[in-house]
């Protein structure tokens, strides 16, 4: 017997949602250009997978969206405004170990 996936019988359908479409005055919000380090230039990338609270994924793809951003932005200004608040850390672990990682 031949498998037919066609119409609702696709066992996949049962963990895909449906796709929710903001109020379109949400949509066409501006896009923002984030500068995270304006004073450094950097070429590469590091990708870094983590493992977050859905509800703290959601609320923060919720502010990318109103800001115009990808959530990836969001998350390197996030993640800059930490860094500059904690640049004393950064200093104690250059001291400690030296700036080479």
């Amino acid at each position: 017997m031949k498998k037919s996936f066609k119409g609702d019988s696709n066992p996949a359908l049962q963990f895909i949602t449906q796709q929710t479409r903001l109020d379109p005055q949400q949509e066409q919000a501006p896009r923002q250009v984030l500068d995270t380090k304006p004073d450094m230039e950097e070429t590469k990338s590091k990708r870094v997978n983590l493992l977050i609270y859905p509800s703290l994924h959601e609320s923060m793809q919720k502010i990318a969206r109103v800001r115009g951003v990808s959530f990836n932005d969001l998350v390197n200004t996030v993640l800059a405004a930490y860094e500059a608040a904690n640049s004393k850390d950064i200093e104690k672990y250059n001291e400690i170990w030296g700036t080479e990682q």
